[in-house]
């Protein structure tokens, strides 16, 4: 099973300028939760650590589409230090923990084994295949 691209397997195969088209798209979806702007997660009254809080909004960011553990590693290297990428299981116990504090009425993350995780919102569930 391949692994979904990360953000630089996709530009490596772009022209610079539809590359940093690309980035720029990327950095404005991402801009909120890095720069700790309030997210509408936020409300929801969950108490999780800054790393939990910025892969949560990517989730919710990113509905319908999956995010990879390589995109969810990337965006808590964001926090600290971009040179010390996270380990991919780092993001399976930030994902793991987020499930133990997020309510069934806010929605469910789903994983895709071996690939990445999707926020699928509450009312719908089982619409998404």
């Amino acid at each position: 099973m391949n692994a979904l691209p990360t953000i630089r397997d996709k530009v490596d195969d772009m022209k610079p300028l539809e590359a940093v088209d690309y980035l720029l798209g990327v950095v404005e979806e991402l801009f909120p939760a890095l720069a700790g702007i309030e997210h509408q997660t936020d409300k929801w009254g969950m108490v999780v650590n800054p790393s939990e809080r910025l892969i949560l909004c990517a989730l919710v960011d990113a509905y319908p589409r999956w995010m990879s553990y390589g995109q969810l590693r990337s965006v808590i290297a964001q926090q600290g230090d971009p040179d010390n990428f996270p380990p991919r299981s780092l993001v399976k116990v930030h994902v793991c923990r987020i499930r133990q504090r997020l309510s069934k009425k806010r929605g469910v993350i789903e994983t895709l084994w071996g690939r990445g995780y999707r926020f699928i919102p509450y009312g719908k569930m089982g619409a998404m295949v």
